[in-house]
């Protein structure tokens, strides 16, 4: 009771922070003495779910479309094996020709007369062979004798030829049938020996020159088909015929060719340019999104499937070809198999999953 004595006794606002005091002592001591019931902290993670879809294999076969340039498969320039003056002119640029038709003529000089002298040289050299084969089989001619009869004869029969190759050549004649591409001479103009006289082309058959990738030659084979769309419309069926085994030193790539036969005759030039779609081959394969491609740890590309097990797999694949949609044909995966196609970002490899279809 002192106490309570001594506190009424004081100012009222000692009274006030004595109050105060009481009060907030007495709000800290509640809170110390409340029970309070202990958390209770769950340790264990919810299994990922995943959508995914059951892929199945096709039948694809693949087409490498690729730019090439047409070149004829014959194409000579025909040349002069002779020297002279152009006495006539059978054909002009653009014309057709046939095969060891005449195309213009050099003047002949004195070639025919050295072809008849060869002739008659080779036939006085047979006469002289034949007495002395008779004589050196009586005993009358050494066998030296006889062999430089035989080697004369045998100078005068090529004589004969050399005269005749020269004559000949004064008829400047097409190789084979095709169409002159361009004259370069004239009625009057002297020609030399090796002169290019004009050239001459033949496109009822042609190549279309292409190159490819180290990846795309590996897989072409020889005599395969393909399908050659020219740049003005025309469509033809051709084969490869020419795999180069060494590669450009500035593309590394390689030069493919592909035969083509024209039979009937379409319009096509020399250096026209032409897509050609070569046929790599025919796999088992499945069409996905590209989206659904990621990497491993090793940077190889492939996709997440599920397994029996519910459990995720990272199956190493090899795109074959694409679309313009974004889908892309790959092989290496199972004839079928469960592939996930919403939650493969972070679904981990080995971890169990809840499926949803």
């Amino acid at each position: 009771m002192s106490i309570l004595k001594c506190i009424l006794k004081l100012k009222l606002q000692y009274k006030i922070v004595l109050l105060v005091l009481a009060v907030s002592i007495c709000w800290v001591c509640s809170g110390i003495f409340v029970y309070r019931r202990p958390e209770i902290i769950s340790f264990s993670e919810s299994i990922p779910s995943v959508r995914v879809k059951k892929y199945y294999s096709q039948n694809k076969v693949v087409y490498r479309s690729v730019v090439g340039e047409v070149n004829a498969l014959q194409l000579a320039e025909i040349t002069s094996e002779v020297s002279g003056k152009v006495t006539s002119l059978l054909i002009n640029s653009g014309d057709a020709v046939n095969k060891n038709a005449v195309i213009l003529a050099v003047e002949e000089n004195d070639k025919a007369e050295q072809l008849k002298q060869a002739q008659a040289i080779l036939k006085q050299r047979q006469l002289e062979y034949e007495v002395s084969r008779a004589l050196y089989k009586k005993g009358y001619r050494s066998e030296v004798q006889d062999n430089a009869a035989f080697a004369a004869l045998q100078s005068a029969y090529a004589d004969v030829k050399k005269a005749h190759i020269n004559f000949n050549n004064t008829k400047i004649r097409a190789p084979f049938t095709g169409y002159v591409d361009k004259v370069n001479v004239q009625v009057g103009s002297f020609v030399n020996f090796g002169q290019v006289i004009a050239k001459i082309v033949n496109f009822n058959q042609f190549k279309v020159v292409v190159n490819v990738s180290t990846k795309d030659a590996e897989m072409l084979q020889l005599n395969s088909s393909s399908n050659v769309i020219l740049s003005n419309g025309k469509v033809f069926k051709g084969i490869v015929s020419f795999i180069s085994k060494i590669a450009n030193p500035q593309t590394k790539t390689y030069t493919v060719e592909v035969t083509v036969k024209n039979d009937e005759n379409h319009f096509v030039t020399q250096g026209m340019m032409s897509n050609v779609e070569l046929l790599v081959g025919q796999f088992k394969a499945q069409k996905v999104s590209s989206s659904l491609l990621s990497l491993n740890d090793a940077g190889e590309i492939g996709l997440k499937i599920v397994n029996d097990d519910n459990t995720v797999e990272f199956i190493t694949v090899e795109i074959i070809d694409d679309d313009s949609y974004g889908n892309v044909w790959v092989i290496n995966l199972p004839e079928v198999v469960n592939l996930i196609i919403l939650g493969h970002e972070y679904s981990k490899v080995g971890t169990k999953v809840h499926v949803v279809t």
